[in-house]
């Protein structure tokens, strides 16, 4: 070959190159079309009185300049029912998700209904044939399915309904449903040496220093999540300093010191399965006092996003990614510890500056995404109010029974400050956007007071509809429907508002004959439920019992509860009913921190928010499908069959000036 030959040769070679490099990281030819920030539990009456009163400057203004609306939720109020409509524009019958919680008609035990986990198998315990995973069983078509069969990519950020994480074009990053290291929602570990705590297995450690020195260790998970091995455990050191302010924690390699009311910074764990294959974590760890004995708590061990043991992001390497640019964050899906909390283990204060340091990093990971300009649309969904709400709402609720004058102003203003913060962080990411750009600012839900505890299971044994086998006078026990005669049982509750009846043909031991029948029982629990009231107060509880039929459309509506109960602010359907258990009497007080929710009020009560920088005349509250097919219209494209809602944009828009 000539030199003419071989420079051509370069040439074409490196164009090449160039093409493929510039194919993979330009901005897509009409930039970020579409700016979605979900604000899970963002709460339409906190947010019109903090308006009004000049706290949220960002959103006042975004609602001056476009349009500010209350958002209908779905029924249930449930944030995997809502968003996955939200994402999808169906109703809850397409998407096949009613709730946290749904049941097994063979066994009629609760299960956790957005996700399955399949354990992996191994050879000779030593290498994986199969790792495990998680199973989704949210119907419907995103948006984003949408949009990537047109060839535009989207960024779509702690969603919950998105784990495991779909194949899409564009970006994805877990949100709900990503476990802990123990598979759970938030298992955390609390070490102390106060030895008038009892131990309790695997939460409460106890801690025996010697020359300032206490070694314990760091649960870790089972050898390839087989639920019947025992944890894997890593050594953990603790050592006092001499003067006793401060302690060590040297976890591996790495040590850290901590004063009292202080969180550590991430430690990195290591957890070997086998000589050839080892999971890896990381956790924070807060020391709550040092004197006059050592509490520290431990919240629950985040998949490492540099390499989890299961794929959290699509591409897999998009956490990889996010590590470096931002620093360590958070991957478990339920991402402020408000399990430690409601069981006393974690103090308020503490709660809220992870909440905080939690909703920064997110923030930083969003604005490294829109600089990108690699994407069409953006969605982000942030979960700290939502959780803030849940523990600090019974100190702006002067009839909740944990409520008292003496809190401290900084926790009766935690939501408040919190509304503030989400304003602020709002205008930030606004700023990095053009006026090309729609935004809208959503949120699944509102939140309401709970005082009150109703055990449905309860009422429906104390209304006939439910037997025990045995004739003693109080209700046995525990979960999972103790001492239940199904034989004898014509109507059962499972989760946080739904009431299925014992259908024969259906429930393994069903007695309740499809049609007449059915109805006739459906029609006494509505008829009898309507007008139940609380004792003690004479206050309504129940606004409204919903048919099944009345609620759902679509190929999964089969699978919903026969009956959806709608309860009075104030009231939800008790942890211990929710779970098939059973409480002395059908009413009882609310006397953990988790002071607020939604899941069984009734939607009515709840509304969510919608903001959207386009002049909008609604006739009435648009809807949480409605959000799907909107995104979907500003790229000129249809929406899918199964969407349910409408294009907002469609509802007489004017463009903002």
């Amino acid at each position: 070959m000539n030199w003419k030959s071989i420079l051509i040769l370069i040439l074409l070679v490196g164009s090449t190159i160039l093409f493929i490099l510039m194919r993979d990281s330009a901005p897509s030819p009409i930039g970020l079309k579409a700016f979605i920030i979900g604000i899970d539990g963002m709460d339409a009456g906190m947010t019109e009185r903090l308006m009004r009163s000049g706290k949220l400057p960002h959103l006042s203004a975004l609602a001056a300049a476009g349009t500010y609306s209350r958002l209908q939720s779905t029924n249930p109020a449930e944030s995997p029912v809502a968003w996955a409509s939200l994402m999808t524009g169906s109703n809850p019958g397409r998407t096949g998700l009613f709730g946290f919680l749904k049941r097994d008609t063979s066994t009629y035990q609760p299960q956790y209904a957005p996700t399955t986990f399949v354990q992996g198998t191994t050879l000779l315990n030593l290498f994986p044939l199969r790792h495990p995973q998680y199973i989704h069983h949210r119907s419907g078509i995103p948006f984003w399915d949408v949009l990537s069969r047109n060839g535009l990519r989207s960024a779509v950020l702690w969603c919950p309904e998105t784990f495991p994480p779909d194949d899409l074009e564009g970006v994805m990053l877990s949100g709900m449903e990503v476990p802990d290291l123990q598979g759970s929602t938030g298992t955390f570990a609390f070490y102390t040496s106060d030895e008038s705590l009892p131990a309790v297995d695997e939460v409460v450690i106890p801690l025996r220093f010697e020359n300032g020195r206490a070694q314990t260790s760091v649960r870790g998970p089972s050898p390839w999540l087989q639920s019947d091995r025992e944890p894997l455990r890593i050594p953990l050191m603790l050592e006092l300093t001499e003067d006793r302010s401060a302690l060590s924690l040297t976890v591996g390699s790495a040590t850290q010191r901590l004063r009292a009311g202080t969180w550590s910074d991430w430690f990195e764990m290591t957890f070997p399965f086998s000589p050839f294959w080892s999971v890896k974590a990381i956790g924070r760890f807060y020391l709550q006092s040092i004197m006059p004995t050592v509490k520290l708590y431990l919240g629950p061990l985040n998949l490492d996003p540099r390499d989890p043991l299961v794929p959290i992001s699509s591409p897999r390497d998009l956490s990889v990614e996010l590590a470096r640019a931002v620093g360590l964050f958070k991957t478990v899906g339920w991402e402020s510890d408000t399990w430690g909390v409601t069981e006393g283990y974690l103090d308020e204060r503490a709660f809220l500056a992870d909440v905080y340091q939690t909703l920064h990093t997110q923030e930083a990971i969003v604005i490294h995404m829109v600089k990108q300009k690699k994407y069409d649309v953006l969605f982000a969904v942030f979960g700290g109010l939502d959780r803030v709400q849940h523990i600090f709402w019974r100190y702006l609720d002067d009839h909740h029974p944990f409520s008292s004058a003496k809190t401290p102003e900084d926790l009766r203003n935690a939501i408040e400050n919190l509304y503030i913060e989400t304003d602020r962080i709002v205008g930030n990411l606004l700023s990095h956007i053009d006026d090309q750009t729609v935004v809208l600012i959503v949120s699944d839900h509102g939140m309401a007071p709970f005082r009150r505890g109703l055990n449905l299971n309860t009422w429906l044994v104390k209304n006939g509809f439910m037997r025990l086998r045995s004739d003693a006078d109080s209700l046995p026990a525990g979960t999972f429907f103790p001492n239940v005669d199904w034989s004898q049982t014509r109507a059962y509750a499972v989760g946080i508002g739904g009431i299925y009846l014992n259908v024969t043909g259906r429930e393994a031991q069903g007695i309740v004959r499809n049609g007449d029948e059915f109805e006739k029982v459906r029609e006494e629990i509505i008829h009898r439920l309507s007008g139940l009231t609380d004792e003690p107060t004479g206050r309504l509880i129940v606004h409204r019992v919903y048919k099944r039929e009345d609620l759902y459309e679509g190929n999964h509506s089969g699978s919903a509860p026969d009956l959806v109960v709608g309860l009075i602010p104030g009231y939800r359907v008790s942890q211990l009913s929710s779970l098939g258990g059973f409480e002395s009497t059908v009413v009882v007080d609310n006397l953990r921190p988790w002071s607020g929710d939604h899941v069984s009020v009734d939607p009515e009560f709840v509304p969510g928010v919608l903001f959207i920088n386009r002049r909008i005349e609604f006739s009435s509250f648009p809807s949480i499908v409605d959000i799907a097919p909107t995104v979907v219209s500003l790229f000129g494209l249809p929406p899918s069959s199964v969407m349910d809602g409408r294009s907002i944009l469609a509802m007489n828009i004017s463009a903002r000036k």
